[in-house]
């Protein structure tokens, strides 16, 4: 699910430090509720996609490195494993929100209900040195972010599409330890 049909990639270290974001939730998750072998096994797998040492420096704006769809597979495949193993996927559910919010936005253009353009990603203006939207409307959160929040560089767009990743981690936490006692045992 942290693919997000491969548009969040758009952008520099959007795919890895969403991973990274999503991976720092499941260990706050794991920290806050220690119990079994399960946990602790999920627990430890969160250095897998939290801190990949060669990918902290060169993914930062300007990338000089992609880390490509291989991570990008991986890092989720290992979170939901540790989301079903650790018995918590709702929770897990409520940090990937952008992704699915990215996944059903984008609905009508991969049915084909909506004209779908090969690249959906934003354009660079050169004059302005801005991303900004094509004219022709591209479906997803990083396109969607631009239209709603104005055009801004690629630097800090991935900052806003990374605040609202880790506002629904925090969010999710939040969800977690309020419905504590009266949604699961």
């Amino acid at each position: 699910m942290l693919w997000g049909c491969a548009t969040l990639g758009s952008t520099s270290g959007v795919r890895w430090h969403a991973a990274a974001a999503v991976a720092c939730g499941v260990a706050s998750k794991c920290q806050a509720a220690q119990r079994g072998p399960v946990i602790e096994l999920t627990c430890r797998r969160r250095h897998v996609c939290a801190r990949p040492p060669p990918c902290v420096r060169p993914r930062r704006y300007p990338s000089r490195v992609f880390v490509g769809d291989t991570f990008t597979y991986f890092a989720g495949m290992t979170i939901a494993v540790a989301g079903i193993l650790g018995h918590f996927s709702e929770t897990l559910l409520l940090f990937l929100i952008p992704q699915i919010f990215n996944f059903v936005y984008s609905l009508p253009q991969l049915f084909k209900i909506v004209p779908c353009p090969r690249h959906r990603l934003p354009v660079f203006d050169p004059k302005t040195g801005l991303l900004r939207p094509k004219d022709q409307p591209d479906w997803n959160l990083v396109n969607l972010t631009l239209q709603v929040l104005g055009l801004c560089g690629e630097n800090t767009l991935c900052v806003r599409i990374l605040l609202f990743q880790a506002l629904c981690c925090i969010g999710g936490l939040g969800v977690r330890w309020l419905l504590a006692g009266v949604y699961k045992q």
